[in-house]
């Protein structure tokens, strides 16, 4: 009886483990708290690190880059707003939360010929929140994609991937 209930055991911690594993490797926990590394800004909207996934219904070029360093509160970091070029129009970061300031509030498209648009972020203490890139075409329609999400903490601020991601 002994050995039968140690196979069984054994049986069940090896199910169990195997079940296990595959549902683990789903959990998107690692890279919430990961961000890119600091690199050097994009040349163009297609090398951009943060895009949203390309469709086959017309979907649009957009996205973001940015990088994952800390920052003291009150301190300016980058986030590159990446966009097509030929859909023209006003290109602009969203936020959503609390004490997040974006500068400026909106580019024309048309200045920034590589699709690559710089927008400077800064965050107060208790801030928190996600930014979303928009661009506003000119006739009247919209692109738009998720950005980096804020993190905050004791010692300040970053970026890092949106829960969507």
């Amino acid at each position: 009886m002994a050995v039968g209930w140690r196979r069984s055991t054994t049986v069940t911690v090896l199910v169990f483990g195997v079940a296990a594993m595959p549902l683990a490797g789903c959990s998107d926990a690692s890279r919430r708290a990961s961000a890119p590394p600091s690199h050097p800004a994009p040349t163009g909207f297609a090398s951009c690190n943060d895009l949203a996934p390309q469709r086959a219904d017309g979907f649009v070029v957009i996205g973001s880059d940015w990088s994952g360093e800390q920052h003291a509160y009150g301190e300016e970091a980058t986030v590159f707003a990446c966009v097509y070029p030929p859909a023209g129009g006003v290109v602009r970061l969203v936020v959503s939360g609390q004490a997040i300031h974006v500068h400026p509030l909106r580019e024309r498209v048309s200045a920034f010929p590589s699709g690559v648009v710089p927008f400077r972020v800064r965050v107060d203490p208790g801030g928190s929140g996600d930014i979303d890139v928009r661009q506003d075409m000119t006739r009247g329609s919209y692109s738009a994609a998720s950005g980096p999400t804020i993190e905050s903490g004791d010692d300040g601020w970053r970026f890092i991937w949106d829960d969507s991601h």
